[in-house]
């Protein structure tokens, strides 16, 4: 294994260069296996990435880990805006409520960032009124 390597949230990386399937030799181009296992309860999980040339440990582990980001963004916009409520049968229907869903969950976070950040939300407070 190359690059073994533990993180401050008590996880282990390593990575193993793979060769693509129908190739004798990787050539100018890199498949790696990525693998972090938890030190508490020694569970691992596989990531396979790509990269043109080759990658350094640490960059591979960061764009794995921006995958919880992405992976909760999803699911706050399936569950706030409503984008798994739809019951469509094509194409075009889908795209139309999945950009309606997006439309609708992008002021939600919003509101949701200024709220976390104590940022005016643009409304008068009642007790500045009296």
């Amino acid at each position: 294994m190359i690059g073994k390597q533990p993180t401050a949230l008590g996880v282990w990386w390593c990575r193993r260069q793979l060769c693509r399937p129908a190739a004798e030799d990787c050539g100018s181009e890199c498949w790696w296996l990525l693998i972090r296992r938890s030190r508490r309860t020694g569970e691992p999980a596989f990531y396979r990435c790509y990269h043109p040339t080759p990658a350094r440990l640490i960059q591979l582990v960061a764009v794995a880990g921006r995958r919880w980001s992405v992976q909760e963004s999803f699911q706050g916009g399936k569950g706030l805006p409503g984008l798994d409520e739809h019951q469509v049968r094509r194409w075009l229907p889908w795209r139309r409520w999945t950009l309606l869903a997006m439309l609708a969950h992008a002021p939600l976070v919003v509101r949701a960032g200024e709220h976390a950040a104590g940022a005016p939300t643009g409304r008068p407070n009642p007790a500045h009124l009296q």
